[in-house]
Formats: structure tokens, sequence, C-alpha cells
């Protein structure tokens, strides 16, 4: 009996030791995610009326990732993930804001500007403009969402929130959307909200012009069939993409890539010839324009800009470069959020 009882005393022991390492271990995970949990906290306002935006969304372009202001125009955001990435800031009826430069603990304060144009909704819907609209839409969807949008199943949910310069000058076609565009993409498994800004699409030398920021959700399914198609598709359409071509090279990857970047001579050129990193942050550059082909497909790069930032997801700036062939033709029908993981390039 002595025996038994010390044996099952020892067991106890043995069970209090392990829920305390548990509980060790559960104490400091909790303050390791809190010390590594990044917060900014701002308010958003009308620039013209100064009052408080409701609903706002507070957000990282092309990601998974935002909020939304409360009902006096606060909001808090984990930036922890996305610390390098620039903030937008959208709400309806008015002009999106970009913050590149924000600091933990610091207040934001977010004024947006309302958005100027004027529908005349009779026009719209006036039926001499039927032809026109039908026209015009058809050429946004083609511009807007790419060539392949049909084969991506990509739909525009709200397209009666769209419309067009009517009676303007028609050499140049704008569209305006004062609420944002929701996209369903059934190729990829993606919801899509869109606020755009600008569209423009000139005739004469087919030129296009658009500007946004948007938002991604996956498409709710527990069917395993389908999420194999959509893992499939969207491997396929990152292959070769930008994402694919920035994550390489921060990865220092061009060696076990298909990708083969020269000058315009044709002379090669690898990653310490074209990337520059200051501190953590890393930098797409060189004099003239650069050369990428992947897969036999041809890419011009000619920078707008003396340097262009790109982080480890394949986010870039798309300001500082103008893109000419395969890449150049990439819309949101083929545009993956910024967390989309491929197995051919896991590391950072």
């Amino acid at each position: 009996m002595i025996l038994s009882h010390s044996v099952n005393k020892n067991k106890k022991n043995e069970r209090l030791q392990k829920m305390k390492k548990i509980l060790v271990l559960a104490v400091c995970i909790y303050f390791s995610q809190i010390a590594s949990c990044q917060v900014i906290k701002g308010k958003v306002f009308d620039s013209s009326t100064n009052q408080a935006i409701i609903s706002a969304s507070v957000y990282f372009n092309g990601t998974y990732i935002g909020t939304t202001s409360d009902k006096d125009g606060k909001f808090e955001l984990d930036i922890s993930r996305n610390k390098n990435m620039p903030l937008t800031v959208s709400a309806i009826g008015y002009y999106s804001v970009t913050l590149k430069q924000f600091e933990e603990g610091k207040t934001l304060e977010v004024k947006l500007s309302p958005k100027d144009y004027v529908i005349n909704q009779a026009n719209v819907k006036a039926k001499s403009l039927k032809n026109k609209r039908k026209m015009c839409l058809r050429l946004f969807k083609e511009e807007f969402l790419g060539d392949d949008y049909k084969e991506m199943k990509c739909e525009i949910e709200n397209e009666n929130d769209i419309t067009f310069n009517y009676e303007a000058d028609f050499d140049t076609i704008k569209a305006f959307a004062r609420n944002p565009i929701r996209i369903l993409n059934k190729g990829l498994g993606y919801k899509i909200t869109y606020f755009l800004n600008k569209f423009e699409y000139s005739w004469k030398n087919s030129g296009i012009l658009y500007e946004g920021n948007f938002i991604f959700q996956d498409m709710a399914t527990a069917d395993s069939a389908q999420k194999q198609r959509f893992h499939n598709t969207r491997f396929s359409v990152y292959e070769g993409s930008r994402m694919q071509f920035f994550r390489t090279l921060w990865a220092d990857s061009l060696n076990i890539s298909q990708f083969l970047i020269s000058n315009k001579f044709g002379q090669p050129l690898g990653v310490k010839d074209i990337v520059k990193q200051v501190n953590e942050k890393k930098y797409l550059t060189y004099p003239d324009k650069i050369i990428v082909n992947y897969n036999m497909k041809t890419t011009q790069l000619v920078f707008l800009n003396k340097s262009v930032f790109f982080d480890k997801n394949g986010y870039f700036d798309g300001s500082g470069i103008n893109w000419i062939g395969v890449m150049g033709v990439q819309r949101i029908a083929d545009t993956l959020p910024h967390e989309y993981v491929a197995l051919d390039l896991a590391k950072e």
C-alpha cells in the first residue's frame, strides 16, 4: 500500500510539472505576441467639413488585412506583418489616401477628399446611350479585369455603379465609380473590393491608365475539389507574374528560377546588378531599362523613378515602373493577394 501511494504521488508531481511547463510556455507565447504586435491608431476626417467619416476602410493594398473606422471615425490596426508597406484609407464617395510613413503609438489624422465628379443619372439611363454604355462597359472589363477575365469567370457584381463620360470628348473613355467595385473571381476563388480613383482609355494609342486600391477576401467553399482547382489556377497565375519576379529578387533565387534578366544590349544581369539594400529594405534600380524573360515570354521594365521599393511578399511601388510586354497586360483577374504562398519560394 505504501509503494502504491508513493507511485501515485510521483505521477501526480509529474503531471503538475508538465502543467507548469505548459503554463510557462503559454505565458511566453502570449507576451511574445504582445511584443511583436505593432498597433497604430487614427481617425478619418472629411477634408472639406472636418467631420468624422464612419466605416472608412483602412487596409494594406492587395492584402486581406484591414479594418474600418467606427462611429467617431477612429480605427486601430496591427501593422506588424506589413510594416514596410504603405497603408491605404478609402471610403465611399471619397478619393483614397495612401500613407507611406506612419509610426506606432502616434495617432494618425487622415483627411479624405470628396470625389468631385457629377453623374447625370437621367443621361446615363437614356435609351440613346444604351449601346454606347454597353461598348464602354465591355472595354472597361477587358482593360480593367484583363484579357483572361472570362476564362477566370471574373465578374463585376455592381456594374450599375460604374458610369462613363458619355457626353465628353470621346477620344478618351473615362470611368467613374462612386461606390467600391465588387469583383467576384470564380477562377481564383477571391472576392475583391476595389476603390477606383481613376480610369482612362485613349482610342488614339490604346493607352490605359487606372488607379485604385483593393482588399481581398476568400470565397467560402467546403468543396475539396474546388479548393484544388483554386490552388492549381492560383499557381498558374503566379508563375511568371510580377509577384513571383519580386519575390525571386528578394530571395536572391534567380539561379534556381526561370527568370532571365538582361540589359537592352542582351548582357545578363544578376541580383547584385539591379537590387540595392538599405537596412532592411530593398530597391530595384538600374540606369536604363531591363529585359525580363520567363519561359520564353518577354517583358521590358522602364524605370519612371531612380529606384523602386519592393518587399519580400511581392509588393512593389507600382508608380515607379512601366511594364511593356507579358507582365504589362496582367490585370485584376490575374492578381493574387500578397499573403499568397507558393511552394517554390517559401523562404524569405
